[in-house]
């Protein structure tokens, strides 16, 4: 190798450890939250049984309908899912676990109260 050819590779290499380069800028993560649509919600039942009742994601809201009532939670969003608190003691915590599908854990009032899942439909 010639000295050009040395100076070049070093400088190269250099610029490639310092985070110098030329190649595009990578492209930024996915935002985190959950992505809207339509899917079941997986809830504790009474003992042992596990409900499945159909939910939407919308503009940061899930609903759930539970037979002819519908309940919605604010989820807030984080890096891996979302979550929703009520500020009264109750808090769902939701994080993907595959494409189209998200679980986690119910708590009240810091105690854990079950496991959740969101499965896409």
């Amino acid at each position: 190798m010639n000295a050009r050819t040395t100076l070049a590779a070093l400088v190269i290499t250099l610029m490639a450890a310092l985070g110098h380069g030329t190649a595009a800028p990578a492209a930024q993560a996915a935002p985190g939250g959950i992505a809207p649509g339509t899917y079941w919600f997986h809830s504790p039942g009474y003992f042992g049984a596990v409900n499945r009742d159909p939910a939407t994601v919308r503009g940061g809201v899930l609903s759930v309908r539970y037979g002819p009532i519908v309940n919605h939670y604010r989820l807030i969003p984080t890096a891996r899912g979302a979550y929703h608190d009520n500020g009264v003691g109750f808090r769902m915590a939701l994080v993907k676990r595959a494409p189209g599908r998200y679980g986690g854990d119910l708590c009240y009032y810091g105690i854990p109260g079950g496991k959740i899942s969101l499965t896409k439909r």
